[in-house]
């Protein structure tokens, strides 16, 4: 956004840390009688800024980027003591769908074995259940990637993480709507979301309907 500004810019060389000056107040403490004294002149400092000069662009890496996030709250739970993986619509379900390639890691199979949510980079992702962090996978396809054991033979997977997005360690227990990690755009990724699998002895099956089960309806956009 361009700067348009007089030719110098006053700016004071200190200023009172976590004390605002505003209608003859400081930190709501009024001034009776008075005004306000004037600056002191001599311990100004002058910038000097030419019109017309750009601002240059802010560009994140994936680490700049997770790190504007805090980590979020648990998640909405059902009475069945499930979550949604992600506050957000399926805007890529399971099944058949074309291939997708990127560049320097691979294509998939052309069939979607679980559902993508596309988010924001740094959007939280919670566990959908209570159990224990199995297995987390750096590289490949899904990226970096956090699978949970939890009871019934149940496993989920949660894929596409930076490293730095991933907030559990293996053999953690976790709780139902825990916050888990954080959307990235690692692996065979054109942008950033969540791929979820919902598994079951290890195979993957409609996370839709499963979820159901449970009470959490996944929604498509």
């Amino acid at each position: 956004m361009a700067l348009a500004l007089a030719s110098t810019v006053a700016i004071p060389a200190t200023s009172a840390s976590g004390n605002s000056v505003s209608g003859n107040s400081v930190s709501g403490n009024s001034i009776s009688g008075s005004a306000l004294p004037a600056p002191r002149t001599e311990h100004l400092q002058r910038l000097a800024v030419s019109a017309g000069v750009a601002e240059p662009p802010v560009v994140r890496d994936s680490s700049q980027v997770v790190r504007v996030y805090r980590q979020a709250g648990p998640g909405a739970t059902s009475t069945g003591g499930w979550a949604a993986p992600i506050n957000r619509p399926i805007n890529s379900p399971w099944g058949p769908r074309t291939v997708i390639c990127t560049s320097g890691v691979g294509c998939d199979s052309g069939f979607h074995r679980g559902d993508d949510f596309a988010a924001s980079c740094g959007t939280p992702i919670y566990s959908v259940s209570a159990g224990t962090v199995t297995a987390i996978t750096r590289g490949g396809l899904a990226g970096d990637e956090i699978v949970i054991s939890h009871a019934g033979n149940v496993s989920t997977a949660y894929s596409h993480m930076f490293d730095n997005g991933i907030l559990v360690s293996v053999g953690q227990v976790v709780s139902a709507g825990q916050n888990i990690g954080l959307v990235g755009s690692s692996g065979d990724s054109t942008g950033c979301h969540l791929y979820f699998e919902y598994r079951i002895g290890g195979l993957p099956v409609d996370p839709v309907p499963a979820m159901a089960s449970h009470g959490i309806l996944l929604r498509v956009a």
